[in-house]
């Protein structure tokens, strides 16, 4: 009796529970919201963290502006951001015999601070015994994957700088080089050589070293490797397979049977619209000449720019260019290993390094710009070919 008792109790103390939750609930949708239940729904509304404690008004043009007035990064000092900087040392620089490479500043370029000259219907070639002073430039502006480059022609190495032009460089300036030429319009090359047994690097400013130092080229690090022979950096820059078709006839009639080797070294800019630029022009060019001297040791070294090599990375040229790139590539390879060059694929020295390191942007490491070779570039190039005999 007492256990049905107790059951009976609770059921009733249940249900008088349940109704007065049925008669509040109803009382609330009438009335509005109880005490007990607006409690809970603000429990349960309100966030771990406070937004209104975390939240902060965006910034305004005017407060980055008063900001970068008060703290101007230091690190954006060594950085050409604008023209001006330039233009208002235009006066500095034409005192200087300054050019600027990779600029639209053609009001800079001169006769005396011009490395090459052209006379009127004639070949491309370096001017002799010239000094250069060169640098790149850290910049913002202008063209991307071609720094901005000082060029100061310098009768006296010695010469100091002008205050103006040595604050310049001392801010902006990212790699100094020198550039030498001797009596003969060839670039000068380290270390030197007195040995009568010759080997000429032919091509234009790929071949030269541009952003190079002398010590640097193809011709000076094969001149380390290779004492028994004489290394002669005869690369013009600007030039296009005529003119190197021409100086190399020019050396060839100085040296004879003195030569034993040549390096060719092809830039992609080889294929503009002039003869003979095409595979068969200038593949066929050099054999013509070379064979009247019955030179074995040939070289030919196949340049592309960075937008061809890592195409993947810099995505700036189409398919068909592409396409239409890896088919000269292909003819001019072809030819020139079927006229007994021994050939060096600048583009396969990229990927392989790029695979090798695990690291698709590598290559880059491998140029000073969007075509030149670097340092590092050069050895890579160098290793590839055979020792000469």
């Amino acid at each position: 009796m007492l256990k049905n008792f107790m059951i009976n109790s609770i059921i009733v103390v249940c249900s008088i529970f349940i109704g007065l939750l049925l008669f509040e609930g109803a009382y609330s949708f009438l009335k509005g919201e109880s005490k007990i239940l607006r409690i809970v729904k603000k429990r349960i509304n309100t966030p771990l963290i406070n937004p209104d404690e975390i939240k902060q008004k965006p910034p305004t043009i005017k407060d980055l502006n008063d900001r970068k007035s008060k703290t101007d990064p230091e690190e954006m000092k060594s950085y050409i951001l604008d023209e001006n900087t330039l233009k208002q040392l235009f006066p500095e620089f034409k005192s200087n015999r300054v050019f600027l490479g990779n600029t639209p500043y053609n009001e800079l370029c001169e006769a005396v601070n011009n490395l090459t000259n052209q006379p009127s219907g004639k070949n491309r070639d370096n001017k002799p015994s010239t000094k250069f002073r060169c640098a790149f430039l850290r910049s913002r502006i202008f063209n991307n994957f071609d720094p901005l480059v000082y060029w100061q022609f310098c009768p006296d190495l010695n010469e100091p700088l002008s205050p103006e032009m040595k604050n310049f460089l001392d801010i902006y300036s990212f790699r100094s080089t020198v550039v030498l030429t001797d009596n003969n319009r060839n670039r000068v090359t380290v270390p030197s050589s007195d040995s009568s047994d010759i080997i000429l690097v032919i091509g234009d400013s790929v071949a030269f070293g541009g952003g190079l130092n002398n010590d640097e080229t193809i011709s000076a690090q094969l001149q380390k490797r290779y004492t028994a022979f004489k290394f002669i950096n005869a690369g013009i820059p600007g030039g296009q397979p005529r003119d190197s078709f021409n100086k190399l006839q020019i050396l060839l009639n100085l040296y004879g049977n003195h030569v034993k080797g040549i390096i060719y070294v092809h830039c992609e800019n080889d294929f503009l619209l002039y003869e003979p630029n095409t595979p068969e022009g200038i593949v066929n060019g050099l054999v013509r000449i070379i064979d009247k001297y019955d030179i074995k040791y040939r070289v030919f070294v196949y340049q592309m720019y960075i937008y061809a090599t890592m195409p993947d990375i810099i995505r700036s040229r189409t398919q068909e260019e592409l396409k239409n790139n890896m088919i000269l590539k292909d003819a001019t390879i072809k030819l020139a290993r079927n006229n007994g060059f021994h050939i060096v694929d600048f583009y396969d020295i990229v990927n392989n390094y790029r695979n090798s390191t695990g690291s698709p942007f590598a290559g880059f490491a491998l140029y000073v710009d969007h075509c030149h070779f670097s340092s590092q570039g050069v050895k890579m190039v160098v290793d590839q070919m055979p020792p000469p005999k």
